[in-house]
């Protein structure tokens, strides 16, 4: 099975979402049966094969407008052409502008978020 992670940082394994990400690469591919795919911001080195990383162009509003546009159409490809048809977003604009090209294509989106949390 195909699968696709997108996230907005650096691929590294100093930080929490991009380490999980990677040892789940590691894992899954372990297995042997998955191909997985991880579009993310252009870190410094590459990890892998299979990464697709997209340089940032700025800090300004439009600047991340852009790289996500880039990272959208970037997970367009990889469902049309690489037959992903799993991905795990992190963010929900993603969730938005896929879902109906999921629907289309049968692919499954799952949205992994950690902000509802209550306080006991």
């Amino acid at each position: 099975m195909n699968i696709a992670f997108i996230i907005k940082e650096r691929l590294s394994f100093d930080e929490a979402a991009p380490s999980r990400v990677l040892n789940l690469k590691k894992f899954l591919e372990s297995n042997g049966e998955h191909k997985i795919f991880i579009v993310c911001q252009k870190s410094d080195k590459e990890i892998s094969e299979n990464i697709c990383s997209v340089p940032k162009i700025g800090n300004g509003f439009i600047a991340h407008q852009v790289f996500k546009l880039i990272q959208f159409f970037i997970l367009l490809h990889l469902i049309f052409i690489k037959k992903v048809r799993f991905i795990i977003i992190r963010q929900y604009y993603f969730v938005i502008m896929l879902y109906p090209f999921a629907k289309i294509t049968g692919t499954k989106l799952l949205y992994d978020m950690h902000c509802f949390r209550s306080k006991n």
